[in-house]
Formats: structure tokens, C-alpha cells, sequence
């Protein structure tokens, strides 16, 4: 099956898999192959990208390299500016990654936080590294 779809058909096209309740995983598949290519992603907006997002999440379809590239994108376009970005926009992020057990990635919060609300984001110290505690006792 090879589907020819612009980026607002493959959004609408999950959107609807996810209010049937139904995974055609062809279909998924298809939209995620579409991806792989730099032409399509450029063509998708931050509210394609959250909802292909939110999409994947809902159909618990964990495919780290479309999470990882749709990250890479949407923080393009929050620290691009060249849209604006929506807490619902950083709300449907982060429920996606939870949603498929990916840790959503930092910068991205980091970067909506300064922008949106002038939050200078902290840096990690090595004090604030979980893996210090690995196998400690207390």
C-alpha cells in the first residue's frame, strides 16, 4: 500500500484512527514512512506536528524516531517563533510522550518557558543527576 497524502490528510487521517478507536497500522506506518522525508516535515505546523503527536500517543504507537523528529520540529518552530505555541500545544506533548513511556525532551519545555514566559530555564547540576543515587543506600 503506498499512499500519497500532503501533511494535512495524514493528520486528519490519524485524528480520525484515533476517534474511531481503530489502528490501522498500515495506514500509521505510512504516515510515519512520510516522516523519513525532509520535504513533508517542513510542510508540517506546529499544530500538525502536536497533533501527529498526540495521534501516535492516543493509539499508544511508540515509534521513538517519529517522536524524536516531531520533537526536533516543534522546537524549530517555538524557538523559531515563527508561530506561536500554545500551552495546549506543550500539554499535548508532554501527554503523548507520557502516554508511550518516551521522556519528553527538556529543551523543548525549556525553550516554550523562556519565550512564552520569560522563565530563564536552570541547568542541571550533577547533584540533580538521578544516577547518583544508583544503588545507594540510605
Amino acid at each position: 500500500l503506498v499512499v500519497e497524502f500532503n501533511a494535512q490528510e495524514a493528520v486528519s487521517c490519524l485524528w480520525s484512527l484515533t476517534k474511531l478507536k481503530h489502528d490501522a497500522y498500515d495506514v500509521v506506518f505510512q504516515v510515519i514512512r512520510k516522516l523519513q522525508n525532509d520535504q513533508f516535515i517542513q510542510t508540517l505546523g506546529l499544530k500538525e506536528a502536536t497533533t501527529i503527536l498526540y495521534s501516535l500517543g492516543k493509539l499508544d504507537i511508540r515509534e521513538e524516531y517519529a517522536f524524536e523528529t516531531l520533537s526536533n520540529l516543534i522546537l524549530q518552530k517555538v524557538e523559531g517563533g515563527s508561530e506561536a505555541s500554545s500551552p495546549t500545544a506543550i500539554a499535548q506533548i508532554l501527554w503523548s510522550h507520557r502516554q508511550v513511556h518516551l521522556k519528553p525532551p527538556q529543551v523543548i519545555l525549556d525553550a516554550w518557558a523562556s519565550k512564552n514566559l520569560g522563565l530563564v530555564p536552570i541547568s542541571s547540576s550533577p547533584m540533580d543527576d538521578d544516577s547518583i543515587f544508583d544503588g545507594a543506600t540510605i
